[in-house]
């Protein structure tokens, strides 16, 4: 595994565990559904960090050029989450808020920035997370994490998108038509 790359994907996971605390309102409480949710990122860092100390071993690589290639990888999906996460904070007017709770109305419908192209960015940034560890110790841990936290991130969208449209109505409805939940409908 290489450090330059490890680092990154730590960076990213540890931005990923600080942003209820540095954006999302502060009413909210990490619930049942909250703990669900973040539960894999959780099992990411500790698989990553076993994977780094040689407790655990990857799946095998099949030659050198490869295991570099997925080595740069994970770095460059590291970087495009982190920037993804940065844009998307950068353009919240207000805190949003820590979704699954019972008072998570958002105050404003945020169409620019990442938002433009993607109705979840934040989520898509996750996604980008979960690929990136793949890349740097692929294992089946961090494959049953992938698949389990998009799945609740899908779920928990499709759930956020329902209220959203009984907030903002017609406007939300036309918002989803022309953007991707998490790829831009371009690249669809």
């Amino acid at each position: 595994m290489s450090n330059v790359s490890f680092v990154m994907v730590m960076i990213n996971f540890i931005l990923i565990a600080s942003l209820p605390f540095i954006i999302f309102r502060r009413d909210g409480s990490f619930n049942l559904r909250w703990c669900i949710t973040a539960l894999p990122f959780l099992v990411a860092v500790l698989v990553l960090i076993f994977g780094f100390v040689e407790v655990l071993t990857s799946l095998s690589v099949s030659s050198l050029k490869l295991f570099e290639l997925t080595q740069i990888s994970a770095a460059i999906l590291s970087i495009a989450s982190i920037g993804l996460i940065a844009s998307t904070i950068h353009v919240h007017k207000f805190k949003p808020a820590l979704w699954h709770q019972v008072n998570d109305q958002p105050q404003e419908l945020v169409t620019w920035g990442p938002y433009k192209n993607i109705r979840h960015p934040f989520y898509s940034a996750f996604i980008l997370a979960f690929c990136a560890s793949l890349c740097l110790f692929p294992h089946y841990l961090l494959l049953g994490c992938f698949v389990y936290s998009s799945l609740v991130l899908t779920f928990t969208a499709k759930r956020e998108e329902t209220r959203l449209t009984q907030v903002f109505g017609r406007q939300y409805q036309c918002y989803m038509s022309t953007t991707g939940r998490f790829i831009p409908k371009r690249l669809l």
